[in-house]
């Protein structure tokens, strides 16, 4: 007799799941190559990466929505924190293809992180110790990086470390997805062991 869909899936299943290891194996090496490049070009160490993926946690926590404040630095970490912020819902907008609901309520937030990072920008701008104005939010945007003047080190500026924290982040989602499919695939052929016994 024909095997019906279903049969036919789960026996075809181990080349799905062979096909995503084997991508995810690819996925992960070239995430762990992206890290090392990092190390390279900062001159960092593992421990001093790990640092940075602290310091963002820490940053999410700390970032508040809006303040008014004559100190410059806080203002600084205001900004910076915004338009990551801001960059960071973006891409989930992009991610968020077939939920409007959860779109309308990303843009909604977008443009109110807009008008903070708008109110941050005129107060520094305004203090009597400012030099060099920070550009428009449109400006800002505009640039996927753009360069604090304020940062005396760009390469352990937020948003180098954002980026490390984003590639370790990736990192941990791809150990995790490999194993997953590990056991999945250990599951499968189990299951089709069983099968091949009532087979003959």
């Amino acid at each position: 007799m024909p095997e019906d869909g279903m049969s036919a899936k789960k026996r075809n299943l181990h080349k799905y799941l062979s096909t995503q290891y084997l991508k995810t194996i690819q996925k992960t090496k070239e995430v762990k190559e992206d890290i090392e490049a990092i190390k390279k070009c900062t001159q960092r160490s593992d421990e001093e990466l790990q640092q940075w993926v602290t310091d963002v946690r820490q940053w999410a926590v700390d970032t508040p929505d809006y303040f008014r404040t004559d100190d410059p630095v806080a203002l600084q970490h205001l900004i910076e924190g915004l338009f990551l912020g801001i960059q960071q819902k973006k891409r989930d907008l992009y991610r968020v293809t077939d939920r409007n609901k959860q779109r309308h309520k990303i843009r909604r937030r977008i443009r109110e992180d807009k008008k903070k990072l708008f109110n941050a920008i005129s107060q520094y701008n305004d203090l009597p110790t400012t030099t060099e104005s920070v550009d428009s939010v449109e400006d800002l945007l505009a640039a996927e990086s753009p360069i604090w003047h304020w940062d005396s080190e760009p390469d352990t500026s937020l948003g180098m470390k954002k980026k490390v924290f984003d590639k370790v982040m990736q990192l941990e989602r791809l150990i995790e997805e490999e194993a997953i499919l590990l056991e999945e695939m250990k599951q499968h052929w189990t299951h089709l062991f069983c099968i091949s016994q009532f087979d003959f």
